[in-house]
């Protein structure tokens, strides 16, 4: 019999601490389930990609995002040139002189600006003979096509450089009162210049050229009228002031 109450009294303490052992385990699952309620609930930081939800786009982003991506226009005033230039020639035979240029081009390659051009230029002069019996007169049109090559030197201001070959109408007239004599020709010239520019804007710029065209006498009719401008022919320097359209 007390074998019996012994092996009763063992197997109720077995039982309590059994109870005990499992209300602890539940005690401590139940407060990790909280604690984990609790840390999903939280508010999540903007942009945090472990976050459970997704997070509002700012409203930065959003306004970017609205507006689409503009293409870049391309720079305007780099492919074609159209100048006006007006000055004086510099050689004995000092006349007005006035001309113009119509260019193609841009940036090739990393170089400096180059264009290709036409160019046209007129002068006129006039002069008594030395006896002072007659009156001669020289026209000279121009017209050439060449390279034009634009160097920066710093923020608008820029050096530009060009050469033209082409042939040359020249005009000659001799007068006396009585008799009145005339010749026309076709002279191959070839012309450099050189001059600063500013670009005023970047449709304009204004700038200075000087010039010096090297004109072959060979076509000209010895005795004629036109040989007797033969030295002021050969070399002709001109100073202009330009304006140039960039389109």
């Amino acid at each position: 019999m007390a074998r019996l109450l012994r092996l009763e009294h063992a197997m109720r303490t077995r039982v309590w601490w059994s109870a005990a052992i499992v209300l602890v385990l539940l005690a401590t699952t139940e407060k990790n389930a909280k604690a984990h309620d609790g840390s999903l609930g939280a508010a999540p930081e903007l942009g945090d990609p472990t976050s459970a939800e997704p997070s509002e786009p700012s409203s930065v982003y959003r306004e970017q995002a609205a507006s689409p991506a503009r293409p870049k226009r391309s720079q305007r005033g780099t492919h074609f040139i159209g100048e006006a230039r007006v000055g004086a020639t510099l050689d004995r035979a000092g006349t007005l002189a006035y001309g113009g240029v119509l260019g193609v081009g841009g940036r090739w390659y990393g170089l400096p600006p180059i264009y290709l051009i036409g160019a046209i230029d007129h002068s006129s002069t006039g002069r008594a003979t030395r006896d002072g019996i007659a009156f001669e007169r020289l026209s000279l049109t121009r017209v050439g096509a060449g390279l034009r090559l634009y160097v920066p030197i710093a923020g608008p201001f820029r050096l530009m450089g060009d050469i033209t070959v082409g042939a040359a109408s020249t005009h000659a007239s001799y007068e006396d009162g009585t008799t009145r004599v005339s010749e026309d020709v076709w002279l191959a010239y070839t012309e450099l210049g050189v001059g600063p520019q500013f670009r005023v804007l970047p449709q304009l710029s204004l700038g200075a050229r000087a010039s010096i065209a090297f004109v072959d006498p060979s076509g000209l009719e010895r005795g004629g009228p036109a040989s007797a401008w033969e030295s002021d022919l050969t070399q002709r320097t001109t100073a202009l002031g330009t304006v140039t359209l960039h389109f």
